[in-house]
């Protein structure tokens, strides 16, 4: 679940470093467009099986089980831990090595921190690191 958060803030930083911050956006918007056509082409057009349910029928049946279905809330507790603790590392270890006294730059950090949460990847990652320190100096 959280490689492709990590992979789009890594591919984010990537792209802000070597153009402007509003080329982030407009990839994102071609990223979705492009997904929206995709899943317009791939998903099938079938008949619906219960022609009784409505969407808000269906939505009302994901809220309860949201709430009534124990592997469901586990999950979700599970989820919003995990995305917390992300979450709080990711952005306060970003601040800190984008500050004094390391002052890398966007690209560094984002790899940097592609390193850290790939621990298996550490030794194959370590060069693309040394070289994006290379190339800020």
């Amino acid at each position: 679940m959280l490689s492709g958060l990590l992979i789009a803030r890594v591919l984010a930083g990537v792209i802000a470093q070597f153009a402007s911050w509003r080329v982030v956006y407009y990839t994102a918007i071609g990223a979705q467009f492009s997904i929206l056509i995709l899943c317009y082409f791939i998903i099938p057009d079938s008949p619906a099986k219960n022609k009784n349910m409505t969407y808000w029928g269906i939505l009302w049946t994901m809220m309860k089980y949201a709430v009534t279905e124990p592997l469901v809330v586990q999950i979700e507790l599970m989820a919003i831990a995990t995305s917390a603790c992300f979450a709080s590392y990711w952005v306060s270890l970003t601040f800190l090595l984008g500050g004094p006294p390391y002052n890398y730059s966007t690209y560094v950090r984002f790899v940097f921190l592609m390193m850290l949460h790939t621990p298996h990847n550490f030794a194959a990652s370590l060069p693309a690191f040394l070289a994006s320190l290379a190339l800020q100096e």
